[in-house]
């Protein structure tokens, strides 16, 4: 498969993106699109909703991505894993990880600016995101058209995280996660 990041792959993402973000109980509510694989944050009114919104969403690019490519066959190599975030520290850490985890692997995507304290990764969400410090919303506004997250509707997402922690800086980079953690 091709590099989930390459320009005409990522706008067919952005277009899933924003054509299921919101559908049936299931909404994406940030997202980062890596080399071979994604991130979400999503909120789900049950179970039965977050699996079939995951499945809608995968089978949205896959068919894309298969005309694209003019082929046929899976495009995913397995399923989800889901974790359900709990707490405020655990949401914010969350959104830490998926909106600038780009920089973690920046090297190894090839992002030439991701080294300024600015910048935001072009395959993400985190241009819609209302969670950066004050010194951080510097860049250029979001790009037109519909946006391809939806509000977030639960407390933790929409303002639990920000009355107990700080907002999120361009520069934080996400941690190694410790196995046994």
């Amino acid at each position: 498969m091709r590099n989930l990041r390459a320009r005409n792959v990522y706008k067919l993402v952005r277009r899933a993106f924003c054509f299921g973000c919101d559908r049936f109980g299931f909404r994406i509510v940030q997202y980062s699109v890596q080399g071979n694989h994604i991130h979400l944050i999503c909120e789900a009114s049950d179970r039965r909703a977050l699996a079939r919104g995951v499945q809608a969403f995968k089978v949205r690019v896959a068919r894309g991505m298969n005309r694209m490519m003019k082929r046929s066959g899976a495009v995913w190599a397995d399923r989800y894993h889901a974790e359900q975030l709990t707490s405020p520290r655990h949401v914010r850490n969350a959104l830490v990880y998926v909106l600038n985890n780009a920089k973690r692997h920046a090297e190894r995507i090839h992002e030439p600016r991701w080294h300024e304290r600015d910048w935001v990764d072009p395959c993400s969400s985190a241009t819609w995101f209302d969670g950066w410090k004050r010194e951080c919303r510097d860049w250029v506004p979001p790009p037109a058209g519909p946006p391809p997250v939806a509000p977030a509707r639960t407390w933790l997402l929409r303002e639990g995280w920000r009355k107990h922690h700080p907002l999120i800086a361009t520069w934080e980079t996400p941690a190694v996660r410790r196995s046994g953690a």
